[in-house]
C-alpha cells in the first residue's frame, strides 16, 4: 500500500522553509539483530536508500566505508544514501538492534535541509525519555511489519514515520545538555583548532569543569587522553605534508603545531613509531598486509602497510595510529578485497596461510608478489625474518630482532627475580567463556621471559577452555586476568570471582591477580610481543605489591 502525505507549509515540523514539501517516507526493508550477532553486509540496493540503526542496549560497531562508528544505547545511528554499511560484534555484548532501510522523497531529500538532517553519517543523542518511546516504537513497527493482516503492515509503516519525525526532532532541537555533548563540542574545537597552542586547562575552561574532571571524563568516553587525541590529530596532518613532500620537516612543524623542531621530531616517532624521514622512505613502498597479524611484524620493520584490516576491536590500537595511513582498508569480503588491493597496485602482499582459503591464494598471488607466512609450523620470529627477505628488510629484521633479545634479557632476569619459582596463569574471558593461554599465545611469558607455567599452561597449544575447577586443580601462584565489559564476560567473571573455588585459590587470596586489556596479548607478532615485554616488567616489577 503506498500513501502519499502532500501539503504546503511555510516552515516545516522540522525547522527548516519549503514551498511544497512533499512529506513522503518509504520502508523498504528491516531486521533485527540480536546478541552476538555475526558480521553482515547490508549493500544499499538503490542511490536513495538511507540506514537507521537504533542500538537498545549496550553498543554496536557499525562500519561505514571502513569507518568504524560505536553507537551506544540511548544513541540512533543514520547512515545516507549508496553506502555499503557492516553490524560487526563489539567489545561490548549488545542486545537487540534495529535496522530499517527506508527512501525519502527527491523534496525532502534535495538542498541543505536534507543535508543537514541526515547526514552521510551521523549519531543521534537521546535522553532516556525519549529513547523508552523510540524503543516502544520499534517494537510496534517489527510486531507489525511480520504480520500477514495488510492494516498491521501499515500500521507499521506508520510507526516508522512517527519514529522518522522523532529522529528528526531531536536533530533539531536545541543544543544536547549533558558532559557528552559538551566533551563533543570540545572535540570538534580541537580538530579544528590542532594547530594552535592547546592547554588541558584551555579545554577544561571551554567544558565548564575542573581539569581533573575533564581529563578523566576525556579519557573515559573517548578512550585516550585529551593530550593524546590532539597529538594523533597534529600527526595525522603532518604525516599527510611529508607525503606531499613540498615542505621540510621544520615547516610542518609549525604548522601543526610545535614551536620546537626537535620536540616534533621526538612525539612524530613516538606517534607513530618512526623518525620523520624514515616515514616518508618506507610510505613510497605499497605493502599490503593480508592478515591482522601481519600489521605488528610490518611495524617491526618500521613499514606501515598501504592496506590493512583495521576494523577489528582488538586492533584498536593499530586504527588510532595508523588508520588515515592505511589507503585500502580491507574488509570480510574476498571479492571487494582482491578488488581494492588491484586497484591500488600494491607492490607486495603479506598474509597468513591459514587465513586465506586456497582458492584465494592462487587470486592473491595474480595481484602482487605475495609471501604466506605457515601458521602452524613457524614461529613469529622466523615469520619476521621472512618478511624481512621478501621485502628486502633483512638487516631491519635482525637488528630489530637482536633490540628484542636485548630487552628481554634484561626484563627477563628482573621478573625472575621478583617472582623466583613461582607459577603464572593468563586467564582469558572471552565471550562468556574462560580460557587459559598455552605456550604459544602466551610465548613472551613462558619463553622469552622463562616464567613458570601454571599447570597445562607450559603446554605448546594457543589456548584451552577452562572451568572453575580446573583453575582449583592448578593453583597458580599469580593470574593474569584478560577481559572487557562484553555484558557476557561481565556476567561470567562475576560468577567466578564469587565462587568457593576462585575465592579458595591461592592468586586470589594474596591479591595477584593482574586485569589487563586484551591489546597486545591477543596478537602474534612483533610489536605487539615488544609492547608485552613492557607490560609484564609493569605487572610483575614495578607494580607487583
Amino acid at each position: 500500500m503506498h500513501i502519499e502525505l502532500q501539503h504546503k507549509t511555510e516552515a516545516s515540523a522540522v525547522g527548516e522553509t519549503h514551498a511544497d514539501a512533499d512529506m513522503h517516507i518509504e520502508l523498504r526493508d528491516l531486521f533485527r539483530r540480536s546478541a552476538q550477532p555475526q558480521v553482515e553486509v547490508f549493500e544499499s540496493y538503490r542511490s536513495d536508500d538511507y540506514w537507521l540503526i537504533v542500538v537498545k542496549e549496550g553498543e554496536a560497531h557499525i562500519v561505514v566505508r571502513h569507518q568504524i562508528h560505536v553507537v551506544s544505547a540511548e544513541e540512533i545511528f543514520i547512515c545516507g544514501p549508496g553506502q555499503p554499511i557492516e553490524f560487526m560484534p563489539s567489545a561490548r555484548q549488545c542486545g537487540d538492534v534495529y535496522i530499517y532501510r527506508f527512501a525519502i522523497s527527491a523534496a525532502i531529500d534535495d538542498g541543505p535541509a536534507a543535508d543537514k538532517l541526515w547526514s552521510p553519517s551521523a549519531t543521534v543523542s537521546l535522553t532516556p525519555a525519549s529513547f523508552t518511546g523510540i524503543v516502544s516504537l520499534c517494537e510496534n513497527i517489527h510486531t507489525c511489519w511480520q504480520a500477514a493482516n495488510r492494516l498491521q503492515r501499515l500500521r507499521s509503516r506508520a510507526s516508522f514515520y512517527e519514529l522518522a519525525y522523532r529522529v528528526l526532532l531531536e536533530r533539531t532541537a536545541s543544543p544536547e545538555q549533558g558532559l557528552r555533548a559538551v566533551l563533543n563540542r570540545v572535540k570538534s574545537y580541537m580538530e579544528a583548532h590542532f594547530q594552535e597552542a592547546i592547554t588541558a586547562g584551555k579545554l577544561a575552561d571551554m567544558a565548564g569543569i575542573s581539569p581533573s574532571h575533564f581529563m578523566h571524563s576525556f579519557k573515559k568516553i573517548y578512550g585516550r587522553s585529551a593530550m593524546d587525541y590532539l597529538a594523533e590529530l597534529r600527526m595525522v596532518r603532518a604525516r599527510q605534508m611529508l607525503m606531499e613532500g613540498e615542505r621540510s620537516v621544520r615547516e610542518i612543524a609549525y604548522q601543526v603545531g610545535y614551536n620546537d623542531e626537535f620536540y616534533f621530531r621526538r612525539s612524530f616517532k613516538k606517534q607513530v613509531g618512526v623518525p620523520p624521514a624514515v616515514y616518508w622512505k618506507n610510505r613510497q613502498l605499497k605493502v599490503a598486509a593480508y592478515s591482522w597479524d601481519n600489521i605488528g611484524q610490518l611495524l617491526a620493520l618500521q613499514i606501515i602497510p598501504h592496506a590493512a584490516p583495521i576494523d577489528h576491536y582488538w586492533t584498536n590500537h593499530y586504527r588510532r595510529k595508523y588508520q588515515s595511513d592505511v589507503i585500502v582498508p580491507l574488509s570480510h569480503s574476498y571479492d571487494a578485497n582482491m578488488e581494492a588491493l588491484r586497484k591500488a597496485g600494491v607492490d607486495h602482499i603479506v598474509a597468513v596461510d591459514f587465513y586465506v582459503p586456497p582458492e584465494q591464494r592462487q587470486r592473491l598471488s595474480a595481484i602482487a608478489p605475495t609471501l604466506f607466512l605457515p601458521w602452524e609450523t613457524v614461529d613469529w620470529r622466523a615469520h619476521l625474518r621472512m618478511i624481512g627477505q621478501f621485502l628486502d628488510k633483512t638487516e631491519a629484521a635482525e637488528t630489530w630482532l637482536a633490540q628484542y633479545e636485548r630487552k628481554a634479557s634484561d626484563i627477563r632476569n628482573r621478573v625472575k627475580a621478583a617472582l623466583r619459582d613461582e607459577t603464572v596463569l593468563v586467564l582469558d574471558i572471552y565471550k562468556g567463556t574462560p580460557y587459559i593461554y598455552g605456550r604459544k599465545f602466551a610465548t613472551v611469558l613462558y619463553d622469552d621471559l622463562a616464567v613458570e607455567p601454571a599447570g597445562p599452561a607450559g603446554e605448546p597449544v594457543w589456548w584451552m577452555q577452562a572451568s572453575a575447577d580446573m583453575l582449583t586443580d592448578i593453583d597458580a601462584d599469580h593470574i593474569v586476568l584478560i577481559t572487557d565489559d562484553h555484558p557476557g564476560n561481565r556476567d561470567q567473571w562475576r560468577t567466578l570471582k564469587q565462587s568457593a573455588q576462585w575465592q579458595g585459590l591461592t592468586a586470589v587470596r594474596s591479591r595477584r591477580t593482574y586485569p589487563v586489556q586484551r591489546f597486545p596479548w591477543m596478537e602474534y607478532a612483533a610489536f605487539n610481543h615488544l609492547c608485552l615485554l613492557d607490560e609484564l616488567q609493569k605487572l610483575f616489577v614495578q607494580d607487583r605489591p
